[in-house]
């Protein structure tokens, strides 16, 4: 039967394994020792995959923070052209300023306290030129220098003042004529003839009692 030839074949099979059976025993032991290396390998692929990820997760964090650095000296960057093309604008409007500036005074123009003076001198002359023109023309032009007064007194305040004297002494003549031209006999003067002269007699002579209640 060919079932039984077959058991009778795998029997005789055991047997010589059993038989035989030495180098089958060291064969497995080896065969032991390499799975136990492979669990102990695959235990440290395990770990070694575990630190992997850990650090790929922190490159992962280095480089978004060097994202944001990079985001952020881009940033600083752009604010540093601003201000840089700020100062640009600046520095050309100054320099137009100083253009439209020596355009305006040449550059043989005359400092700050020579136009001053040069600005009194023409004033003064103008003042003493009309002084001239209206009076007999005698009097000299002096220089501004000579012109300031040891206390600091100028030319016009000087002018002001002789004014003012000149005023005065204008208005005491005035009312010395009056009161001279009212003083005369009355051999030189002609008798009213009417009351209306009378009054205008009356009047004129309480104007002129007035005036000399207020000179000095």
């Amino acid at each position: 039967m060919p079932s039984r030839d077959r058991f009778e074949q795998r029997l005789t099979a055991v047997e010589r394994v059993v038989v035989d059976g030495d180098t089958a025993i060291d064969e497995l032991d080896e065969v032991a020792t390499l799975a136990d290396d492979i669990d102990r390998l695959e235990s440290r692929i395990d770990a070694h995959d575990r630190r992997i990820a850990a650090l790929e997760a922190k490159l992962d964090a280095l480089n978004g923070f060097a994202g944001n650095v990079a985001s952020v000296n881009d940033a600083v960057e752009r604010q540093a052209n601003a201000a840089v093309a700020t100062v640009d604008r600046l520095e050309y409007r100054l320099a137009e300023l100083e253009r439209c500036l020596t355009d305006a005074h040449p550059k043989n123009s005359t400092s700050g306290v020579e136009a001053e003076a040069e600005f009194a001198w023409s004033e003064s002359t103008q003042e003493d030129g009309d002084e001239l023109i209206q009076g007999d023309g005698n009097e000299s032009i002096q220089p501004v220098t000579d012109q300031i007064d040891h206390d600091g007194t100028t030319a016009l305040e000087a002018d002001n003042g002789s004014a003012e004297a000149n005023n005065s002494a204008t208005v005491e003549q005035t009312a010395t004529n009056i009161l001279s031209e009212a003083d005369e006999p009355n051999s030189n003067r002609k008798t009213p003839e009417s009351p209306t002269a009378d009054k205008s007699a009356d009047s004129r002579t309480g104007l002129l009692a007035s005036l000399r209640s207020k000179l000095p």
